[in-house]
C-alpha cells in the first residue's frame, strides 16, 4: 500500500514483496523472467519515458562474475545502433545493491510466444523474419559483438502502423 506507493515500488515488485532499491525508475509491472534476471515495465523519471528494467536475481548479484557478465554485456550492446537490435539505455554502477540493465520498451510478444499461439509461420513470414535478424547480427558481428544466444525467445515482434518491427535482445 501507501508505504510502498511513497517509494515509487507500485506493481510486481509490491506483490511480490520485494523492493526494488533503484531510485532513477519508478516501477511499473514486471513483464518477463528468466534463469539470470526479471525484467520490469518501469518509467525513467528524468527523460519521462517508459523503459525495460533488467534486473538481476538477488542470488546472482553477490557473484563477481555474473556482476562482469552483465556489465560486459551493457557495454558490448550499447555501442550497437541498428533498427532490429534492442537499444542499452542505462547500465548500475558496480557498487549498487540492485544490477541493472536499462534497455529499449519493446512492446510486442516474443517469437517463442507467436510460435506458440498460432504454430508455424508460413515461409514467407519466416523468411522475412530471419532477414531481419540476420541483419542485426551482420552488424553485431560486424562491430565484434557475438550474440551466442538466438532463439525465440530473446526476439521480439512488435506490432506498428507501418508493419512488424523485429529486434534480438538479451545479447548475455
Amino acid at each position: 500500500g501507501g508505504e510502498l506507493s511513497s517509494l515509487g515500488m507500485e506493481g510486481a515488485a509490491a506483490r511480490t514483496g520485494r523492493i526494488l532499491a533503484i531510485t532513477k525508475y519508478e516501477v511499473i509491472d514486471e513483464i518477463g523472467h528468466g534463469g539470470m534476471a526479471t525484467v520490469y515495465r518501469a518509467h525513467d523519471k528524468r527523460l519521462g519515458r517508459d523503459v525495460a528494467l533488467k534486473v538481476i536475481h538477488p542470488h546472482l548479484r553477490d557473484s563477481l562474475e555474473v556482476k562482469h557478465r552483465f556489465f560486459v554485456e551493457a557495454q558490448a550492446v550499447a555501442k550497437l545502433r541498428h533498427p532490429n537490435i534492442v537499444e542499452v539505455f542505462d547500465v548500475s554502477a558496480e557498487d549498487e545493491k540492485e544490477q541493472y540493465l536499462v534497455v529499449e520498451l519493446v512492446r510486442g510478444d516474443t517469437l517463442r510466444k507467436v510460435l506458440r499461439e498460432r504454430g508455424a509461420l508460413p515461409p514467407e513470414v519466416a523468411a522475412a523474419i530471419a532477414l531481419e535478424l540476420l541483419a542485426a547480427l551482420e552488424h553485431a558481428h560486424g562491430a565484434g559483438v557475438v550474440h551466442r544466444d538466438v532463439k525465440p525467445e530473446n526476439v521480439m515482434l512488435e506490432r506498428r502502423p507501418d508493419g512488424v518491427a523485429v529486434k534480438l535482445m538479451d545479447f548475455g
